[in-house]
């Protein structure tokens, strides 16, 4: 997030998590948690998007769970590459002021898992 008056961003471990997919769907999943615990993940908002320039693009937002009333509405969004692995992602409140996140892409990988040798998968058995 960037702050205001200094114009620095500020990194903020929110626990939400954003899935642009290639079929211009998009999702952000809300890691919920009580008393520094985690609870559960729900999706707490999804639409579709539509780049509109090389550094522009628009949001629909079909369901927002923590905000409904942006359901059924379009958000502008500026944004700019980082790096491979990170976004910064402006868009406005209330049509005046710019928020700015910085997105981090996750690594694929679990936390479990010794890095010099790999997990082993169980055997899964389903029955009709």
């Amino acid at each position: 997030m960037m702050n205001r008056f200094t114009g620095e961003i500020i990194n903020v471990t929110s626990g939400n998590y954003k899935v642009y997919n290639p079929d211009n769907t998009y999702y952000t999943f809300v890691a919920w948690e009580k008393d520094n615990t985690p609870q559960e993940t729900t999706i707490g908002q999804y639409g579709t998007y539509n780049i509109t320039s090389d550094s522009t693009l628009t949001e629909h937002i079909i369901k927002h769970i923590l905000s409904p009333n942006m359901n059924d509405k379009n958000s502008s969004l500026r944004y700019e590459m980082i790096d491979k692995n990170n976004i910064l992602i402006k868009w406005q409140v209330d049509n005046q002021n710019w928020v700015a996140e910085r997105w981090s892409r996750l690594a694929l990988t679990s936390p479990l898992q010794n890095k010099d040798k790999p997990l082993n998968k169980r055997g899964q058995t389903t029955t009709l």
